[in-house]
């Protein structure tokens, strides 16, 4: 077995270390964190994992060349104690230690992000913004704000007011011009944005023209 020793100060030429010396280094350092994307296949991961929203992004696409949405999502996972206190309480499915679900790729505290356009994700935060008071998807009356709602399929093009900070794409442009869409970040100018999802996502499996379907939720 062989043992590698921590190195506290680095030679000028970083190729003189094995990597394991270069991965054992505890010194200064510039650390890039970047979020973790979770494919829609892989969405699964995320059930029962509790994480907290930070962002959410009405990002603009096309469908049967018409103007439409997908939202992203960014959050934070869970710390080490709440993920084992789920754990042991066997509300995420098929795992039974933390190790399992961290050699899937979700670890405590990571930054995450997943993206979603259907009547699952997607709709349930249309219809919190719009509960929020940051965006106006139409004028309803209260007795018709609810999460199945249908009128909150409607794409951000559509709405009354996009609301929330706006930010720019250049990647998707309509008759040449830049597309302005949805980034939010505050529910106002003194709240930052923070949705608990406790009990992670949940799955809804079901048939549709004769094929298995998924569809996720914030739980």
């Amino acid at each position: 077995m062989t043992t590698v020793q921590k190195v506290t100060q680095l030679p000028m030429n970083l190729n003189q270390l094995s990597i394991e010396e270069l991965e054992a280094y505890e010194g200064p350092e510039v650390r890039i964190d970047s979020a973790e994307l979770f494919q829609t296949d892989e969405k699964w991961k995320l059930l029962g994992v509790t994480h907290y929203i930070t962002r959410v992004t009405f990002r603009p696409t096309l469908l049967e060349g018409k103007p439409a949405d997908y939202v992203s999502v960014e959050a934070r996972v869970a710390s080490a104690a709440k993920l084992e206190m789920r754990i042991k309480q066997e509300r995420i499915p098929n795992i039974r230690s933390l190790d399992q679900l961290i050699e899937l790729g979700v670890e405590p505290g990571a930054q995450i992000v997943y993206n979603d356009g259907s009547t699952g994700i997607r709709m349930q935060l249309c219809y919190m913004m719009h509960s929020m008071g940051i965006i106006s998807v139409k004028d309803l009356p209260g007795n018709e704000v609810h999460v199945k709602n249908a009128v909150f399929r409607t794409h951000f093009q559509e709405w009354a007011e996009i609301g929330g900070q706006v930010s720019e794409t250049g990647d998707l442009k309509v008759e040449g011009a830049v597309i302005q869409h949805p980034d939010i970040r505050m529910r106002d100018l003194n709240h930052p944005l923070l949705i608990k999802a406790n009990q992670g996502l949940r799955v809804s499996d079901y048939t549709f023209d004769g094929r298995p379907t998924q569809t996720f939720y914030i739980s």
